[in-house]
C-alpha cells in the first residue's frame, strides 16, 4: 500500500464522507470472521509516511519496506510477522466483501494449496479481489529470476506459471468481471462518495449482491 499511484495519487487516506479509505477497508476487514490479525504493508518513504501515522494512531500493526520491490517487501512483512499464510487486498478495494474472504479461507484451510483466488480467472467485479497465499510456497520464489512485472505485481508469478502451484480459484456463477468497484479512477471515486453520502455508515453493510446492483445500474 502506497501513496503514489499513478492512476489516482494517495488513494489510501483520500477522504469520503471524512473517512480515510483506508479505514472503509479495514472496517471491511473487521466484519470478515476469518482476519485475526490486519497489518498494511507501506513502502519506507517519506511519501508514505502518512500511511504509517494513521496506522499507529488506529492501532494497526504496519511494515515498512522497498518502494517499488513489492515481492521483497511482502516477504519481509511475512518474515517480520512470522505468517505461515496471509490475504491480500489491495488499497483499491474499499467495498470488498468480507463473505468472498470467509469463503476463500475456509478453501484455503481445507486444501493444501498455494494460493486461493477469485481471479484467476476473474469471474468477480474489480475491486473485489481476494488472494490468500502460503508464504512456503512465496520463498519458493527465485526472485532473480522475476520480472519488473512480476516485482511490483508479486502474486503475477503465480499465475504465469500455474503448472508450478496448487491454485485454487473461487468462481461467481453469474460474470460479473466487467463490473469495476475498484478504486482507480477519479470517476470511481466520485461515485463511491455518492454511494457513502447515500447509505452513511451502513455502507459497509452492503452485501456484494446489493453493491452489483447498484454499480449495473449506476443509479444513486
Amino acid at each position: 500500500m502506497r501513496l503514489n499511484s499513478k492512476r489516482l495519487p494517495g488513494k489510501a487516506l483520500l477522504k469520503i464522507n471524512d473517512k480515510p479509505v483506508l479505514q472503509n477497508i479495514i472496517e471491511r476487514l473487521k466484519k470478515s470472521k476469518s482476519v485475526k490479525k490486519i497489518i498494511v504493508s507501506t513502502s519506507n518513504k517519506k511519501s508514505d509516511d502518512p500511511i504509517v501515522s494513521f496506522c499507529k494512531k488506529n492501532k494497526i500493526s504496519v511494515f515498512k519496506g522497498s518502494l517499488n520491490n513489492v515481492f521483497n517487501r511482502i516477504k519481509m512483512t511475512s518474515k517480520k510477522f512470522k505468517l505461515d499464510y496471509f490475504l491480500r487486498v489491495c488499497a483499491d478495494s474499499p467495498l470488498i466483501d468480507p463473505v468472498i474472504i470467509d469463503r476463500c479461507m475456509k478453501k484455503f484451510l481445507k486444501g493444501n494449496y498455494d494460493i486461493v483466488t477469485n481471479k484467476f480467472p476473474r469471474s468477480y467485479p474489480k475491486g473485489q479481489t481476494v488472494e490468500i497465499i502460503r508464504v512456503r510456497a512465496l520463498n519458493k520464489i527465485n526472485e532473480k529470476i522475476l520480472t519488473s512485472d512480476q516485482i511490483e505485481h508479486f502474486t503475477k508469478y503465480f499465475y504465469d506459471n500455474p503448472k508450478k502451484f496448487r491454485i485454487y480459484n473461487l468462481k461467481l456463477s453469474n460474470q460479473k468481471r466487467f463490473i469495476s468497484m475498484a478504486l482507480d479512477s477519479k470517476n470511481n471515486f466520485d461515485f463511491l462518495k455518492k454511494l457513502t453520502k447515500k447509505y452513511k455508515e451502513k455502507i459497509n453493510d452492503l452485501s456484494l449482491n446489493q453493491l452489483i446492483q447498484i454499480y449495473e445500474k449506476k443509479n444513486i
